[in-house]
């Protein structure tokens, strides 16, 4: 009998002892998907803000190489040099753009097949990527919109 209350005591400090560290488990894995939920949030508030600028890139292109194919003969040929480089970096940014997009994968499949590690790595690498295809993108269209307003001058 005395084995018996002696068994009974360590089943039940085992059974408290599991039932604390599984409760402080779930607190740690909670904080995880928050910390990650953040990031993925902060990488997708970029994107978003990137994302409407991709309109612009597009007609900056049309126009540019409207214009260079109707004034090739007359223009300058080092501008036309600068509207065939210009166009050539909005195209750069647009594809840029694309490829990230085809490339980035929605939180919950990476929750599903990666560690906490892992996700935090790979959205650091998403937003270090979207934030150098932002400058990218704000380059091309300043410099793109610099050299058509400058043929919109000439008319």
């Amino acid at each position: 009998m005395k084995n018996f209350g002696f068994i009974l005591l360590f089943l039940a400090s085992i059974f408290v002892t599991s039932c604390g560290s599984s409760g402080s488990s779930l607190k740690k894995e909670d904080a995880q998907k928050e910390e990650e939920s953040q990031l993925w949030k902060d990488v997708l508030a970029v994107h978003d803000e990137v994302m409407p600028k991709m309109a612009t890139l597009n007609k900056l292109q049309r126009e540019l190489k409207q214009i260079s194919e109707k004034k090739k003969a007359t223009v300058d040929p080092a501008k036309f040099e600068n509207v065939a480089k210009a166009v050539q970096k909005l195209e750069q940014a647009d594809d840029a753009m694309m490829e990230w997009m085809q490339g980035f994968q929605q939180l919950e499949a990476l929750q599903e097949s990666q560690t906490h590690e892992q996700i935090l790595n790979y959205l650091k690498d998403k937003k270090t990527a979207i934030k150098s295809i932002q400058k990218k993108m704000n380059d091309a269209i300043e410099d793109g919109q610099k050299l058509l307003d400058g043929f919109v001058q000439e008319r």
